[in-house]
């Protein structure tokens, strides 16, 4: 799908932007960018909490069956992580 937009529109997509080559320009949007998106999922934390509980806990229960019997879950959830 990349390649076939890349060839069929004249927008180059190289991601070698030049505006980016000055530190401050880059320092100042990546910072921007790691504060805003925090700020935009503090709306939703009920439901990021849930998600979060889900996932460690479906580890934990994973890796706490193959702590008693002697199975190759923990390598799956270790090449999952």
């Amino acid at each position: 799908f990349y390649i076939l937009i890349t060839r069929l529109t004249p927008i180059k997509y190289d991601g070698n932007l030049k505006i980016f080559h000055d530190d401050g320009v880059f320092w100042v949007t990546f910072s921007c960018i790691a504060i805003l998106i925090p700020v935009v999922f503090m709306g939703c934390l009920r439901i990021l909490n849930i998600l979060t509980c889900g996932v460690i806990g479906s580890y934990s229960v994973v890796l706490a069956i193959d702590s008693y019997w002697s199975t190759s879950l923990s390598y799956i959830t270790l090449n999952v992580l």
